[in-house]
């Protein structure tokens, strides 16, 4: 190929490690649906951390399971079950099976933060959809979190787990909630929320192949 798309910065580098030349990727983050994700600050908080997505090991949810056994937090998980179980016999754990992405807004909006320690991702999009949400984030090295860290106003709410830990998640989820106690409804991503849409995906694309062409 003579150029690579990747969206995230730690796939950038796992290009690199296996010898491709950096002038052939192009970085582009994924963008989020504003007019389908947005922050509803009236919406009542029934859950202190929320994940969205497959329930798997990929996803770190063995880590979420451990991480959250400690606390007496209530987890919120929305998606379908891959493989691994949910312990659905812990009034702590709430499962919601898969639902149109329409409706998603209405589960972020009842969390206070979003957590999803992955062990591989490209750049998980429901990250974005979180910090739409304005939910202060808890991501992983993999999780393409760094590169949306870069774009908010306020990268201070973005939290990235030192390692593939119980307690390194729970330490993780332990400040992010700190930090949403202090955000008293100030949208943290700012005007930069306008770089996370699909339209400046668009954009930064477009000025991307009007430069190879």
């Amino acid at each position: 190929a003579d150029y690579i798309s990747v969206a995230s910065s730690h796939v950038v580098r796992s290009f690199v490690l296996n010898g491709y030349d950096t002038k052939k990727i192009f970085k582009n983050p994924y963008g989020v649906d504003l007019s389908m994700f947005n922050y509803r600050p009236h919406v009542t908080k029934e859950y202190d951390v929320i994940s969205v997505g497959a329930w798997s090991y990929q996803k770190g949810c063995d880590l979420i399971i451990e991480a959250i056994k400690k606390t007496n937090l209530k987890f919120l998980h929305v998606g379908g079950i891959n493989d691994l179980s949910f312990p659905e016999d812990d009034d702590r754990f709430t499962h919601v099976n898969k639902v149109d992405q329409s409706v998603l807004i209405d589960y972020y909006n009842k969390a206070k933060v979003f957590l999803l320690p992955s062990r591989q991702e490209g750049l998980a999009m429901v990250q974005a959809q979180a910090i739409a949400c304005n939910l202060p984030v808890v991501g992983s090295p993999d999780s393409g979190i760094e590169d949306l860290k870069e774009m908010v106003a306020r990268p201070d709410m973005i939290t990235i787990i030192k390692d593939y830990t119980p307690d390194s998640v729970l330490d993780a989820i332990k400040e992010a909630l700190s930090k949403y106690e202090h955000l008293n409804g100030e949208v943290y991503a700012g005007e930069a929320i306008k770089d996370l849409t699909w339209e400046a995906y668009g954009k930064r694309y477009d000025r991307f192949l009007q430069t190879i062409i």
